[in-house]
């Protein structure tokens, strides 16, 4: 009995680097892709409208949100804050722009638009592999008490993010990457913290990102496969003028 049992305990050690080495970065992502479209409807959909708040809680900031993005790479975003006003950042599907009280109207160049024109891309969104170049497990950790794996992707603009997918739902958990302002590059966290079905695709719909020692919190209250009207992703007057320039 106890020489079976020794044989058993050889043969699983003999089999786990094989079941641990099948676990790729490639299946990870697929996983994830496969988890949030099911079904393959990406390809098809015209665009997806999100509205909820943005929240600075250090601050006692609360803001209105509003977003669009369109196939296949159009976006804007609008936060209203009271006392404020509005901050927009937009990308056409060509140039990318940023508009608010504090910074003024800006057209956005070099790393800052690559990180936006790919961000607005639908094929990010499911981490296609025609917009990313390369991706590799970095290692396990555990998020907010969920067990998931660390996935270093290398996209196509040449940004890296790390992201540590579930073991148990596919879903990504949490987000590490620098990010281009115009105060120079920072570091951001952003925790998924709750994901919600939309007409058959599972999108995050609370989350928390961290950066430059603030902490932000979007939470959309409502999200839905629609098709923005004419005329949502033109540059405004103030961007165009810039452009013209």
């Amino acid at each position: 009995m106890r020489t079976t049992v020794v044989r058993a305990l050889a043969l699983v050690s003999l089999l786990a680097p094989s079941v641990v080495s099948a676990q790729t970065a490639e299946a990870i992502l697929t996983r994830f892709a496969k988890t949030i479209d099911p079904n393959g409807k990406a390809a098809s959909l015209p665009g997806f409208k999100s509205t909820g708040t943005f929240e600075v809680p250090a601050a006692g900031l609360t803001g209105q949100l509003m977003s669009w993005q369109g196939q296949p790479n159009q976006a804007l975003m609008t936060i209203t804050i009271p006392g404020i006003g509005d901050i927009k950042r937009g990308f056409d599907g060509t140039v990318g722009w940023s508009l608010d009280a504090m910074q003024g109207p800006r057209v956005l160049a070099d790393k800052e638009l690559a990180e936006l024109a790919e961000q607005s891309d639908f094929a990010a969104m499911f981490r296609s592999a025609g917009i990313r170049t390369a991706a590799e497990i970095v290692g396990p950790a555990t998020v907010g008490g969920e067990a998931c794996t660390n996935v270093k992707i290398t996209w196509r603009s040449g940004r890296s993010t790390t992201e540590c997918y579930s073991t148990s739902t596919g879903l990504v958990v949490e987000s590490k990457s620098m990010q281009s302002s115009p105060m120079g590059d920072m570091e951001a966290i952003t925790r998924y913290l709750e994901w919600k079905d939309v007409e058959g695709i599972k999108m995050a719909v609370r989350m928390e990102i961290t950066a430059a020692g603030a902490q932000q919190v979007i939470r959309l209250t409502s999200v839905e496969i629609a098709t923005a009207p004419a005329g949502t992703f033109d540059l405004p007057a103030e961007i165009k003028g810039l452009v013209k320039q």
